[in-house]
């Protein structure tokens, strides 16, 4: 009776420990799919259901040496259907608060080669459909207050760091539908004085025009000479070190299909000019006040006549 007890006693908890352990249990389901803490796979191969823990899937790699990855996902895709490498969805109930993130990378880095909190790059060879790097929806129903962004990027550099920093850096053509707002600063006590001279320096900067092929046609495109106009403000004038620039390697169609890490490169493109066309708009704004200035003593002296 009392081995009949022990015995009993011990199903009894083995029951309960089942049954509490059963969000932690891997379920291998009919359809051949697995998930853990739930009994169905919702259209997915493996699922996670997650009611208590802060990370539904948490990787961590510490290999030594090599390439690492937390997370590779590979797709080969032949189907006319979309393709997803990593798909996020996040929904956020009415009267929640706090920040939600589709998608949240944090690379920190001390060593000396490239730190690349997302990267991505697309091999495209005889696809006709557009290709994006990376594109950003927000929609929103009218009612859900706040400012959206759709690119938000920011660049804080410390008293002790070296180096250009950009916001934003963009090899091609730029297209802008709405406004573009250019920072203007509150002038301070101690503000120094105003563009002088603007229109005299205007005037010795020269122009030039350069014809190229692009996408099979002539482009004629239009562009101040750097050297003239550094010499009449140096101030505006930007250098823009390109001689170590990232460029990913050109995969063949099989290595795009066997899902090959593109490698990168770094090309020395060399030291281009720049305009700051922020400060550039004050200088043009000053001669042509100084023209109109001349204009009216000119009007005045003739009505005098």
């Amino acid at each position: 009776m009392k081995n009949f007890l022990n015995l009993a006693i011990t199903i009894i908890c083995l029951s309960f420990f089942l049954v509490a352990e059963t969000n932690a249990q891997i379920n291998v389901l009919s359809d051949n799919s697995a998930a853990v803490g739930s009994t169905y796979s919702n259209n997915a191969k493996f699922r996670v259901y997650n009611t208590n823990e802060t990370y539904s899937i948490q990787t961590e790699n510490r290999k030594s040496s090599g390439t690492q990855y937390g997370v590779h996902s590979t797709i080969s895709s032949t189907s006319t259907g979309s393709a997803y490498g990593i798909y996020s969805k996040v929904y956020q109930k009415t009267g929640a608060t706090g920040l939600t993130r589709g998608f949240y990378n944090y690379n920190y880095a001390k060593g000396s080669g490239n730190a690349i909190a997302q990267y991505n790059y697309i091999y495209g060879n005889g696809a006709t459909g557009n290709k994006y790097g990376c594109y950003n929806y927000i929609y929103d129903s009218g009612s859900s207050a706040g400012t959206k962004y759709g690119v938000f990027s920011r660049v804080l550099k410390s008293s002790t760091a070296t180096g250009t920093m950009y916001a934003g850096y963009f090899l091609g053509d730029v297209y802008i539908s709405g406004a573009t707002l250019l920072w203007v600063p509150t002038p301070g006590q101690n503000q120094k004085q105003g563009v002088t001279n603007a229109l005299d320096k205007l005037t010795t900067v020269n122009t030039f025009a350069a014809t190229n092929m692009k996408d099979g046609k002539q482009k004629t495109s239009y562009s101040l000479d750097p050297t003239s106009l550094k010499q009449a403000f140096p101030e505006l004038v930007v250098e823009v070190d390109r001689t170590q620039e990232l460029v990913p390697q050109e995969l063949t169609e099989k290595e795009a299909a066997d899902g090959v890490e593109a490698k990168e490169t770094t090309e020395n493109n060399g030291i281009e000019t720049a305009v700051d066309v922020n400060s550039l708009i004050p200088v043009l704004v000053e001669a042509i006040k100084e023209q109109q200035k001349q204009i009216e003593t000119l009007k005045a002296q003739i009505k005098a006549q």
